[in-house]
Order: structure tokens, then C-alpha cells, then sequence
């Protein structure tokens, strides 16, 4: 049965330099658990497009799934750099994520 909550998204992004960008999102979600994994499900507009996401959590593993004019899988595991394509409709982006830190 899935479930209603407020969901809070912050995002820390440092570039090559060093310099740090800070992005929040505040949005209704719904959740439930399903064997050992915790699915949060929200939607966002992005340039007057709508995004379905879906976060997966495994003990420390986040997982986020895009879809909709934006799509992609990414993996944030503490101490690793995961790569991923970001597919928007400007084009494919190659993206490496490292993540130092995740917090739930």
C-alpha cells in the first residue's frame, strides 16, 4: 500500500574548480517498501516538461530513476563515482556522479 508523504530533495554539486551548487526540491510523494527496498515516487517540471522519478533505497545504495522528456539511472553509493547518460531533448550527456555522503 503505498503511502503519503512531503518529500525534501537537496542536492550538492561541486564542479572541477571546487565550487559548490545547492539545489532543493519540495514536492508530495508516495512511498512503500517492497523486499528490503524503500520506493519513493514524485513527479517535477522541468522547462515546462513533466518528470516521473522514482528513488530505490538499499541500505546505503540510492538509486534514482528518471522518465519522461528527461531519462536516466543513476547510483549515489558512498565512496564510489558511478557513471550514467542523462538523455534530454537538447541531447545525451555522459555524467560521472561521486558521492561522498548519503543521508536519509
Amino acid at each position: 500500500m503505498e503511502k503519503k508523504a512531503r518529500l525534501t530533495v537537496t542536492g550538492r554539486q561541486k564542479d572541477e574548480a571546487g565550487e559548490e551548487t545547492v539545489t532543493e526540491l519540495y514536492t508530495e510523494a508516495g512511498f512503500f517498501e517492497r523486499n528490503d527496498n524503500i520506493y519513493i515516487l514524485y513527479e517535477e517540471v522541468q522547462e515546462g516538461a513533466l518528470i516521473k522519478n522514482t528513488l530505490k533505497l538499499k541500505g546505503s545504495v540510492l538509486e534514482l530513476t528518471k522518465g519522461g522528456a528527461v531519462r536516466t539511472r543513476m547510483l549515489f553509493q558512498e565512496g564510489k563515482e558511478c557513471l550514467s547518460e542523462y538523455v534530454t531533448p537538447y541531447g545525451c550527456l555522459q555524467m560521472g556522479v561521486r558521492t561522498e555522503r548519503v543521508e536519509v
